[in-house]
């Protein structure tokens, strides 16, 4: 037996119940040797490591792309530690993800908790392993485009001006591609201009375009011809 039930090295261990035989008439003291007045022994040298203690009971959360690792967990912690043992849960959980960025199915990772109680030396906290969650991609609108009025030129090349987008997350890097067309070469006033865009930079995958097109008009005034000669 150990000197106590608790984790620790070193610590010291009985063993009893000793006695000591032969194969001769059945008494030892025949061949001299005794065990005296002692039918135990003990010595320092037992370890008792901590017991793993699983924290169960939460789950991640999906949500929206935000710029952050954050992780909302639901669910109640729980342990569940030797019975008659006095130990509790205390603070608070907290999730992360292992990144910011969208994707399915991302590894969330828990802290926070602590072991209170009496017993709380006896046991290791294992937090949960195999959370995930997904990190849905954040809309972004495309919001103030123009299209500029040229002299017909024989193309349908249309210039755009003001485009802007709503909803990027601050410190994000983006940047917005586009190209547009008149809908014909001719000549007109309010012709139908139909912009694309697309969108770049090094946080692009974390978002998507509530609309990748926009519908504008423009002129396209009448070139000026010079009779000579």
């Amino acid at each position: 037996t150990y000197d106590n039930k608790n984790a620790g090295t070193a610590k010291t261990v009985t063993a009893t119940g000793l006695s000591i035989g032969g194969a001769s008439n059945g008494s030892a003291t025949v061949y001299g040797y005794s065990l005296g007045n002692s039918s135990s022994a003990s010595a320092a040298i037992g370890t008792i490591t901590k017991a793993d203690l699983a924290l169960t009971g939460l789950t991640a959360r999906d949500k929206t792309y935000d710029g952050s690792a954050t992780a909302t967990l639901t669910g109640t912690a729980a342990i569940a530690a030797f019975s008659g043992d006095s130990v509790t849960l205390d603070g608070a959980a907290a999730g992360a993800f292992a990144d910011k960025n969208a994707g399915a199915g991302k590894s969330v990772s828990v802290t926070g908790n602590t072991l209170g109680g009496a017993d709380a030396g006896n046991y290791k906290l294992v937090q949960p392993s195999g959370l995930t969650a997904n990190i849905e991609r954040a809309t972004l609108t495309v919001s103030g485009a123009t299209a500029a009025g040229k002299t017909y030129d024989g193309t349908t090349a249309a210039t755009l001006t003001g485009a802007s987008l709503s909803g990027v997350v601050s410190g994000d890097t983006l940047s917005l591609g586009q190209n547009a067309s008149f809908a014909d070469k001719n000549a007109g006033t309010a012709k139908r201009v139909n912009a694309n865009f697309a969108l770049g930079g090094t946080d692009a995958a974390n978002y998507v375009l509530a609309s990748s097109t926009v519908t504008t008009t423009a002129d396209i005034s009448a070139a000026v011809l010079t009779v000579s000669g």
